[in-house]
């Protein structure tokens, strides 16, 4: 990102309490976390300390020009970021794409 880190952090923490609040409405448990280094280590280590039943992560990262496309080099309905692709990949419990 070019924006500065004290910004990028404002961001994230203003959409993960609206987030937060809207599961917390509907009686969802949530753990928040701001990402700030390795997203896969970091959400791996999330999952375990937070015993989680289930991931949900959005299908496509902030980075809209690196993404994994299942239709070689095609951009189709099927494309998922690259984080979201390893961590579908390689996470212990299930994982469930949005978009």
């Amino acid at each position: 990102s070019f924006s500065n880190y004290g910004e990028s952090e404002d961001n994230g923490n203003k959409i993960l309490a609206k987030v937060t609040k809207k599961a917390n409405d509907e009686g969802i448990d949530t753990v928040e976390h701001l990402l700030t280094a390795d997203a896969l280590r970091d959400m791996k280590f999330i999952i375990n300390q937070a015993h989680a039943d289930l991931v949900v992560i959005h299908a496509l990262g902030s980075d809209d020009k690196r993404f994994v496309s299942f239709e070689e080099n095609e951009v189709s309905q099927n494309q998922i970021g690259s984080v979201s692709e390893r961590l579908l990949r390689t996470s212990d419990v299930p994982v469930v794409l949005v978009r």
